[in-house]
C-alpha cells in the first residue's frame, strides 16, 4: 500500500513539474562530479551551474582552463555515462579564483562518513526524514521499474527507462521513445530550426521539416517567431535613429533577414520601393543610407 501510494505521489510530481527528471539529472552532475572527472581534475575544475544542456564550469587559473579545452569531448561522454545521454550537450569554461564553498559540502569523502563515530542528536530530525523521504522515492522508482518490466513494458531507446506503450512516441528516424526523451527531441529540433533559420533565412518550412524532422506546422511557428524577432530589432533600430542614436549594430542584418524570407531567396529585389512596402518607410529609408551608423553613440 505504501509503495502503491509513493509511485501515485511520484507520477503526481513529475506530472506537476515536467522538468523535474532533468533537474534531478542536473543535481546528479554535482552529486557525481569527481566520478565524472576524477579525483585530481576535480580539485582544479568544478561546475558552478547548468544552463540549459550547458554546463558551466570554473577553472583555478587560466591554465587548467585552456588545459581543459582538450578533455571537453571525454568529459561530455563521461557526464553522459553517469546522469544520461542528452542532458549536457555543451560545457563552457570561466576561470575562477577558488573552488565555492557549496561544492566542498557536496564533495565529503564516504571515507569520512563511514568512519565517523555516530553522536545522538548529531542531525536535526528534518534531515532524517528528508533521507527516509529520497529513499522511499527512490524504492517507489525501482517498484514501478520492475512493475513495468514484469509488465513488458517497452524500455526507451534513448535513456533507457521503461514507460507505458500507449505514452510512447515513434521519432522521425523510428525510434521508440518516452515522453520526457521526446520532449526533449522536439526541443533539440526546434533549437536546430532557429538556427537554420538564423544562417539560412530563405529555407522554407518544408525543407526544414525534412532536413530537422520537426513537423511542419511547428516549423512555420519557429519561423514566423524569428520573423516576429527581426521586424521588432528593425522597429527598435528606427526608434533609436528618431531619437538620434545610432541603429542596433545589427539593422542591416535583420533587414536582410526579412527580405531573404519573405522572398524565400538568398538574393532577394533590393529595390527601395519594394523593401519600404515590406518593413516600412522610415526603416527603408535608414537601410539605404550611407549615414545609418553615424549617429550619436548611445
Amino acid at each position: 500500500m505504501t509503495e502503491q501510494r509513493l509511485d501515485e505521489i511520484l507520477k503526481r510530481l513529475i506530472r506537476r513539474r515536467p522538468g523535474l527528471r532533468r533537474e534531478l539529472a542536473h543535481q546528479q552532475v554535482f552529486a557525481r562530479w569527481e566520478s565524472i572527472a576524477g579525483s585530481k581534475l576535480a580539485q582544479y575544475v568544478v561546475p558552478l551551474e547548468v544552463r540549459g544542456q550547458t554546463l558551466v564550469l570554473g577553472a583555478r587559473g587560466s591554465a587548467w582552463a585552456q588545459e581543459l579545452q582538450s578533455f571537453q569531448d571525454e568529459l561530455l561522454r563521461r557526464t553522459a555515462q553517469e546522469v544520461g545521454k542528452g542532458v549536457i550537450r555543451d560545457l563552457r569554461v570561466k576561470v575562477i579564483g577558488s573552488v565555492p564553498n557549496r561544492f566542498h559540502a557536496q564533495n565529503v569523502s564516504k571515507t569520512s562518513v563511514s568512519n565517523a563515530r555516530p553522536h545522538v542528536h548529531s542531525r536535526p530530525s528534518r534531515d532524517r526524514e528528508a533521507r527516509e523521504i529520497l529513499q522511499d522515492i527512490q524504492d517507489a522508482h525501482r517498484h514501478r521499474k520492475a512493475s513495468f518490466q514484469t509488465a513488458g513494458c517497452p524500455r526507451c531507446h534513448d535513456c533507457g527507462e521503461y514507460y507505458r506503450a500507449e505514452m510512447g512516441v515513434v521519432l522521425g528516424t523510428g525510434e521508440h521513445v518516452c515522453p520526457h526523451c521526446a520532449r526533449l527531441f522536439q526541443e533539440d529540433a526546434r533549437n536546430h530550426v532557429r538556427q537554420m533559420i538564423e544562417e539560412l533565412p530563405w529555407v522554407d518550412t518544408h525543407e526544414l521539416h525534412r532536413r530537422v524532422g520537426l513537423d511542419k506546422e511547428q516549423c512555420y511557428r519557429v519561423k514566423k517567431e524569428r520573423i516576429e524577432y527581426w521586424f521588432a530589432r528593425v522597429h527598435e533600430s528606427v526608434r533609436r535613429a528618431q531619437e538620434g542614436f545610432a541603429p542596433q549594430p545589427d539593422f542591416r542584418k535583420r533587414v536582410l533577414q526579412i527580405l531573404m524570407a519573405s522572398y524565400e531567396t538568398a538574393c532577394p529585389p533590393l529595390d527601395s520601393h519594394r523593401v519600404g512596402q515590406l518593413i516600412g518607410v522610415e526603416a527603408a529609408s535608414l537601410f539605404f543610407s550611407r549615414s545609418a551608423g553615424d549617429g550619436k553613440k548611445g
